[in-house]
């Protein structure tokens, strides 16, 4: 079986205005640790890893932050949302909230 990335809007959009080649960069990345990042509390299963912007010379510890999801049963992998250091340090308890939904969405759909 080959894994299958899912890119959400939202990180498609983010990763985009970044680097066209930032998506795939970050799907090398999981291939070769897929359970590296630290599991968000309160999300049902949310990763997040730090990955380097080279575009603004900022390396893992003060560049991006991607979460998200995988199904290592179906060999699926959610790439949910992307952001830098500098926005934001964690995502907030509603933004816990609304990615809880939808991951309750995502594993419906992975049974």
């Amino acid at each position: 079986m080959i894994r299958t990335f899912v890119e959400m809007t939202e990180f498609r959009k983010r990763a985009d205005s970044i680097d066209v080649d930032l998506a795939r960069q970050i799907q090398n990345s999981l291939l070769k640790r897929i359970d590296g990042g630290d599991v968000i509390r309160g999300t049902g299963g949310i990763r997040k890893q730090r990955f380097a912007d080279a575009g603004r010379n900022k390396g893992k510890r003060g560049g991006l932050r991607f979460l998200y999801l995988d199904f290592p049963h179906v060999e699926k992998t959610y790439l949910l949302y992307l952001y830098g250091k500098s926005e934001k340090d964690d995502i907030s308890q509603d933004e816990k909230k609304q990615l809880r939904s939808l991951v309750d969405v995502l594993k419906r759909e992975a049974r």
